[in-house]
């Protein structure tokens, strides 16, 4: 865990010198945000224990995270979803995209990584088979590299060697 930390630390920083950040005080907004994180985290953190929060709470069955994690689309959408958001290899489930063929994009990452993009650049990853989630928040509307760079990077890093 602490070697994953130090690779995810060093990529940001890279990222964070590559794109920069002009204003990197706290503001009372940042630590709401803060908040809402903490609480996406619990939320995650039950979908890699099976849906079983930490202290003992079920928060989903098993097979609610199957369910949502099951690709809906049809071959049209799938198509759809390629053409029009570049997402090749990927699946659409109960709100949640799902990587299905790792190997169509060259990522190291098992199948069936699953997760959301937020519109300002955010993003989970959530693999219940390596018992791992991700957080990661930002709030820059309209920053492509989020998408096309930085989330596939850290879906990557979760599962390097």
């Amino acid at each position: 865990f602490e070697n994953l930390m130090r690779k995810l630390y060093r990529e940001l920083e890279k990222m964070d010198q590559k794109y920069g950040a002009e204003n990197k005080e706290i503001s009372m907004a940042d630590l709401e945000i803060l908040d809402k994180i903490s609480h996406t985290v619990k939320c995650l953190n039950s979908v890699e224990e099976g849906g079983m929060s930490r202290d003992g709470y079920r928060l989903l069955k098993p097979e609610t995270i199957e369910t949502i994690r099951t690709d809906l689309l049809t071959e049209q959408g799938h198509r759809d979803m390629e053409r029009t958001m570049g997402r090749f290899g990927y699946g659409y489930g109960v709100g949640m995209q799902i990587l299905m063929h790792p190997e169509e994009i060259g990522s190291c990452a098992l199948p069936g990584v699953f997760g959301w993009d937020g519109a300002a650049g955010s993003c989970t990853i959530m693999s219940p088979e390596k018992k791992t989630a991700l957080v990661f928040a930002i709030h820059v509307r309209h920053f492509g590299a989020s998408y096309g760079e930085i989330h596939p990077r850290l879906r990557d890093l979760l599962f390097e060697d």
